[in-house]
Formats: C-alpha cells, structure tokens, sequence
C-alpha cells in the first residue's frame, strides 16, 4: 500500500495504490484517489500494460515502449519493479567505477549513451541515490531513495523520489515530471 503523487507541468495526480510484484514477471496495481472509489487498475507485462480507467470508463493496452517514448528513457519491467523496491537499476560490471567516501560507495558506469552514477549507502548496501544522463540529450533521470526499513531480513526504502527532466519532441522546451511513492504497508 503506497501513496503516490505525479505532476508534469500542470498535470498533477495524487492518490493510494496497492501494488503487488511477481518478480520478473508483472506488476499488479489498484489506484484510489481518496473518496474511497478505485480509479484505475493496471497490470504491467514483460512487453505490455494494461489500463482500466474506471471515472473515464476506458481502457488502454500499451507497449512498455511507450513509456519510454513518454520519459525518454528506456523502461522495462525489470526497471519498473528495480524502482519499485529500491534495487540497483542496472546491473554492475567490471568496467564501473566505484569509490569510497564517507558513509556512500559510488559507482559510476556508461550504459549505451546513459552515463549512471548510483550512490549506495555503507550502512544498509542499499541504493540512495541513482543519476542516469544521457550524453546525447538534456535527459536525465533522479532516483532518490529514503527512509529504509527492515522487512523479513530485507532492507527497503519507504520513499522514493523520481525526477525526470526531459526535451519535448513536441515543442522543444524542457519539461519535468516528478513522482513520490511512500510506502506505508509493505509485505513480503
């Protein structure tokens, strides 16, 4: 059970979703916008996602491309849930980069034509922060992870803090879309 708040520009949506994970197979999700009523529900694919509108009373299948499409950032299933639960968003390899500094190892690595820098707390070995630019572009994405609990012998973050500033292929301009998920119930 999580709280979560979206604003692009003016566009903005809060609400309370109930998310459940298989792992490395789909994300079921339920959002209420707090009247009590249940909104939308979705399933997220390994290539697809499903959405139920239920005010509009519509429904929508779409490619886990048009995400991407929409930030400007590859996303997959794997992403989503390694965003979702505070794990590391890409693997590390033994060309990146890591070094010590008081209380953070950092680790540094180039993925097609993203440059990542992901910053992992000594004390838990849990991600805090992940920076992924794009050297081609403006577009970068901002992960910033909080309030870590211990669950069943697994440390994960209550609060996730998501921003994402990209180029609009429309008009050219900046834009920016932040996103907030606090957890407040979480089973395992």
């Amino acid at each position: 059970r999580s709280k979560i708040r979206y604003v692009n520009g003016s566009e903005k949506h809060k609400g309370t979703a109930n998310i459940r994970i298989r792992k490395d197979s789909v994300i079921w999700f339920s959002i209420t916008p707090g009247l009590g009523y249940e909104a939308a529900r979705g399933v997220i694919l390994q290539d697809s996602a499903i959405i139920i509108d239920k005010v509009n009373k519509e429904y929508s299948i779409q490619d886990i491309s048009s995400l991407s499409d929409k930030f400007h950032f590859e996303f997959d299933l794997g992403l989503l849930e390694s965003i979702l639960i505070g794990n590391l968003l890409w693997t590390v390899s033994e060309n990146d980069k890591i070094s010590k500094s008081k209380g953070f190892y950092t680790m540094k690595n180039k993925i097609g034509n993203l440059d990542i820098t992901n910053t992992v707390g000594s004390e838990t070995m849990k991600v805090e922060q992940i920076l992924a630019a794009s050297d081609s572009t403006s577009n970068n994405l901002l992960i910033n992870y909080s309030e870590f609990e211990k669950r069943d012998e697994n440390i994960f973050p209550k609060k996730i803090e998501v921003q994402i500033k990209y180029e609009s292929k429309k008009d050219n301009t900046q834009k920016m879309s932040n996103i907030t998920i606090e957890h407040a119930k979480v089973e395992i």
